[in-house]
């Protein structure tokens, strides 16, 4: 304590011996290293702090990419059903009415029925995409 403040020091001490080799004395150095002392407290509160930040923001970063890849299967699933029944209308007209339809009406159920069959492998890849958000 120095002046009724906590104080570090760093010190060498070393016996003083007379010529017979007998201690008369003690010689002591030291020096203040309280700056040093609190600067390194300060850094390891303030390391703490930074871990306790980066666990927040880890965690914190991780739910809204759940809450998106729960969102990217539930959407994936649900446009399918539209999309076969989209199809398998299209297949019930062209094999029921082949010989009644127009040849343009023909080539719309078509365009109808490859369009639907695209936008079906696009949802695949968003499944696909949905599930690497799982994997390492």
């Amino acid at each position: 304590m120095v002046d009724g403040k906590e104080t570090w020091v760093n010190t060498i001490k070393t016996p003083v011996r007379d010529n017979k080799g007998e201690i008369v004395g003690l010689l002591g150095i030291f020096w203040d290293i309280t700056e040093r002392k609190q600067a390194a407290e300060e850094i390891r509160k303030l390391n703490d702090t930074l871990e306790q930040r980066i666990t927040e923001r880890t965690a914190n970063s991780k739910h809204p990419n759940k809450e998106l890849e729960a969102f990217t299967y539930s959407v994936s699933h649900d446009l399918r059903a539209p999309l076969r029944h989209i199809d398998g209308y299209v297949g019930l007209l062209i094999n029921s009415f082949h010989d009644a339809l127009p040849e343009k009406g023909i080539h719309y159920l078509d365009t109808i029925a490859d369009s639907a069959r695209q936008m079906s492998a696009l949802i695949d890849d968003l499944l696909q995409f949905s599930r690497t958000g799982r994997q390492e």
